[in-house]
């Protein structure tokens, strides 16, 4: 028995009302089978209005459903009806049909031949079901005085009139704005380079590109369908995050969708965004917010771009409009994990959704929560489609090199296949590509692939080299060195391009002057750049790292280079970004790497605390994102005390530091075993609880305090001389963690109770402690207030900031921050209880003190000024 739904005869019937008035014309365009009339009649479906209509003629049917139907013979029944009543005539002639009472007969001849192409008999008795509903409604809703041009105006069509005028206004700017100002408004922002190669290059880092369009694609999963429905649904503004390790397919399903969408007729706006200075960022950001049509922005490598993720979501979110959207796709490679999520759960969303985060654009991070989110299952690559897979690269590939195919690619026995690599498309591809090029001499063994792929790479390196004198100076083992070291480096000026090859043993003896020049010139033509720095690299990606691991492991001078403290900050991103995936997969690489930051690991967290003190620190963000990824990777191979070291001279308040001194923290606490005093690891734990409270993972974090409160506990009833002001301060954390997931009743015991232990310990040794005890104080006043006790949240607020006056008097460098923060929260509880006059004394002073706060160290305070 199958329930009568009239959602198409609805939106139908109420197009044919609104036809009768003034939007004849206009109505005209919704069934024109366009990207802005699929749209509209998406936009309608959710409206109140069409709510109304399905509920009226719901009413008039005779049955809410009919026992011989399914599913399947509703929908078809409801979109028969849809058919009829968008035949029904217009203008004049459907006019004099309604004065003649001739309507309903109208209608009912276009129904007989509806109901025949129906398959069936209980398909068909729905049909007449909702036919004989929906023409009563339409009949009833007309006007009775005969004023049949003020149709539109019935509150029923409301839904309809909204959008047929905005798809008025959108028709006209499209007809007043000429091509070429589209072209310049978004056609240099988003971008589906490279270009798909000619039939005379066989180089496969052209012909393995996600746009190279040589190999097929197969939708694995069904991903590209639901990235469709997702681009035509009917949100305004949407994210989605598609997660998947390296070689997984993530690239080639956004260009794959990108394709689908500007294939439709010039409504949508399609492609990946470059990656650009902050300037030129704002420039791109400004256009796309000023393009006509649909929006989709897709960000690749989007963990390693969280500030330009952040500033594109903030930036476009306001400029989605109902015939306008945006959509918003980042494709992550790598997960964020800690100590207290589920490592193994790679089909988490979660994880994949922390790794775009910069926590510091509220916007943005509300959107980024409400993501969706696709996880590139590589299990659901069944055998059979591997093998059809392959079978289809290497025949397209063929075809398209025009090369027979010397293998038989059709023959039973492909059990390489069933290797593991093999559940991700690039090395299916790659495979293929062997297969064509070499015959059945191709090693098609997984940990042979690049190598095997890198002999007919190299042919595109000799053929791009000169000089020929060049040639004869650099072997094949120097030229693979010399390509891996332009994957890895990303100087931004020729003089620093220069230097970094004199770091190359074979080109720093001797006079070598003249070689370095030809091998710079070499560089900018091998793979040009795409991203402002002097030259491009190898991809795809896998390949590039494969082959830094095996030329530069063992080459320290070179990678010192790279990665020296004193490099300028623009040349870091990529090293650190590039040696981040390649030391997560190569131990060798990793080995070598971790022992050459180990000693210099506080100097780097030292230069990323300067670099984002400062009054403009943002252009700091992108290489200490970096670094934390890379902490991540290397943290392990470190000794706790190197990373605890690191930590100490990073501040929880400076947001720009929180990812790494956050990845300092999780490796640290990982490498904590049985022999680790429970003191350090209570210290780790109760830090650890703060900075993942400050990036929104609440739950991990109150899981981490709850621990910390456990081992103080313990070493406070043994000691408590000693360990009471530990015990209090994880307690006053405790108590905020509680509040934070809204558990404000529990929130209560433990912050009186630090509050107890500060007193003890401020009447004891008040210069060490009233710093303390204010904090609990002011946290306590808070506590109360979350529990509705607003009169006595006074009088620990007053407290505190009687405290905190007298302790920055003293020393206002050090207090007056909690100086600023006390009187915020004294405000907040004076308007509390009524006292608004009163309030507005300390809330101006608090501003004040923000103020200044700010203009030294904005990335600290432009937060609590705002």
């Amino acid at each position: 028995m199958a329930v009568i739904e009239v959602s198409l005869a609805a939106m139908a019937a109420g197009r044919l009302l609104l036809r009768v008035g003034d939007y004849s014309a206009s109505a005209d365009a919704l069934i024109d089978g366009s990207e802005l009339a699929t749209r509209a009649w998406k936009i309608i479906s959710k409206s109140p209005e069409q709510r109304a209509r399905e509920k009226t003629i719901k009413g008039f049917l005779s049955s809410k459903d009919y026992a011989g139907a399914d599913s399947g013979d509703v929908k078809a029944a409801d979109l028969a009806v849809k058919h009829v009543f968008d035949q029904a005539p217009g203008g004049t002639v459907l006019l004099n049909l309604i004065r003649r009472n001739a309507l309903g007969t109208h209608l009912q001849e276009i129904a007989e031949q509806q109901a025949k192409s129906l398959g069936n008999e209980p398909a068909q008795a729905v049909f007449w079901m909702i036919m004989s509903a929906t023409e009563r409604y339409v009949i009833e809703s007309l006007p009775k005085d005969g004023n049949f041009t003020q149709t539109a105006h019935l509150l029923q069509l409301q839904d309809f009139v909204r959008v047929m005028d905005k798809l008025s206004a959108i028709y006209e700017r499209i007809s007043a704005t000429p091509k070429e100002t589209v072209h310049l408004l978004a056609g240099d922002v988003l971008t589906l380079q490279p270009t798909v190669p000619t039939r005379s290059t066989n180089q496969p880092s052209r012909l393995l590109a996600p746009t190279s369009g040589v190999f097929p694609f197969m939708d694995i999963g069904g991903s590209l369908k639901d990235l469709i429905d997702w681009a035509d649904s009917s949100e305004l503004f949407s994210v989605m995050v598609i997660g998947g390790r390296g070689g997984s397919g993530k690239s080639r399903l956004g260009v794959e969708l990108c394709r689908h969408l500007r294939g439709r007729g010039g409504y949508w706006d399609a492609g990946f965004l470059k990656s650009q200075k902050s300037e030129q960022r704002n420039l791109a950001i400004q256009k796309l917010r000023l393009a006509e049509g649909a929006r989709l922005v897709v960000i690749d490598y989007a963990e390693t771009r969280a500030q330009e993720v952040a500033e594109v979501i903030s930036g476009l979110a306001s400029s989605a409009e109902d015939f306008r959207p945006v959509r918003i796709l980042l494709l992550v490679r790598n997960p964020k994990t800690s100590y207290y999520s589920v490592a193994s759960n790679y089909q988490s969303a979660r994880p994949w959704k922390d790794a775009v985060r910069t926590y510091d654009d509220e916007v943005a991070e509300q959107l980024i929560d409400s993501a969706h989110c696709i996880v590139l299952n590589e299990e659901s690559f069944s055998q059979a489609d591997r093998v059809k897979f392959y079978r289809d690269a290497a025949g397209s590939l063929a075809l398209f090199l025009d090369r027979p195919l010397a293998v038989d690619v059709m023959q039973p026995g492909l059990e390489f296949l069933d290797s593991p690599q093999y559940s991700r498309p690039l090395f299916l591809v790659v495979a293929a590509y062997l297969t064509i090029m070499d015959g059945s001499e191709a090693d098609l063994r997984p940990e042979n692939l690049f190598e095997g792929l890198l002999v007919h790479e190299s042919k595109h390196w000799r053929r791009t080299l000169k000089p020929k004198a060049l040639k004869k100076k650099l072997g094949d083992n120097r030229l693979r060195l010399l390509v891996a070291f332009s994957a890895l480096a990303a100087p931004t000026d020729k003089a620093g391009a220069m230097n970094l090859l004199k770091k190359i043993d074979f080109l720093s003896k001797g006079k070598k002057v003249l070689i370095r020049r030809q091998v710079f010139d070499w560089f900018q033509v091998l793979y040009p750049a795409t991203d402002g720095t002097m030259w491009g690299h190898l991809e795809p990606d896998s390949l590039a790292e494969y082959l830094i691991a095996r030329e530069l492991a063992s080459e320290q001078r070179s990678l010192s280079a790279v990665i020296n403290i004193q490099n300028d900050s623009r040349q870091l991103v990529r090293p650190f970004t590039v040696l981040a995936r390649a030391c997560a997969d190569y131990d060798d690489l990793a080995g070598t790497i971790a022992g050459l930051m180990m000693p210099t690991l506080e100097e780097w967290c030292t230069r990323a605390w300067d670099e984002a003190s400062v009054r403009n620190p943002w252009a700091s963000v992108a290489w200490i994102e970096a670094l934390a990824r890379l902490v991540e990777v290397l943290g392990p191979r470190w000794n706790r005390q190197d990373l605890t070291q690191g930590l100490s001279v990073l501040d929880y308040k400076n947001r720009i530091v929180l990812p790494l001194a956050l990845a300092l923290n999780s490796v640290a606490i990982k490498k904590l075993d049985e022999a680790t005093p429970p003191e350090v690891r209570g210290e780790l734990l109760n830090d650890y609880s703060i900075r993942l409270d400050a990036v929104g993972r609440r739950v991990e974090a109150l899981a981490a305090i709850e621990e910390a409160v456990r081992i103080r506990r313990r070493l406070a009833e043994a000691n408590p001389a000693a360990y009471d002001p530990d015990l209090a301060r994880a307690l006053n954390n405790y108590s905020n963690r509680l509040d934070a997931v809204g558990r404000r009743v529990e929130a209560l015991a433990p912050i009186e109770e630090a509050v107890e232990l500060y007193r003890r310990l401020a009447e004891a040794n008040p210069a060490a402690y009233d710093p303390d005890l204010a904090m609990s104080l002011n946290n306590y006043s808070n506590r109360l207030d979350a529990v509705g006790r607003r009169v006595e949240a006074l009088a620990p607020i007053e407290e505190a900031v009687r405290i905190r006056r007298r302790l920055a008097e003293a020393n206002p460098a050090a207090y007056d921050p909690d100086l600023a923060m006390s009187l915020n929260n004294y405000s907040t509880q004076l308007d509390a209880v009524g006292r608004r006059v009163e309030a507005l004394a300390p809330i101006e002073e608090a501003v004040e003190l923000y103020r200044r706060l700010a203009e030294a160290n904005p990335a600290a305070y432009d937060p609590d000024l705002a």
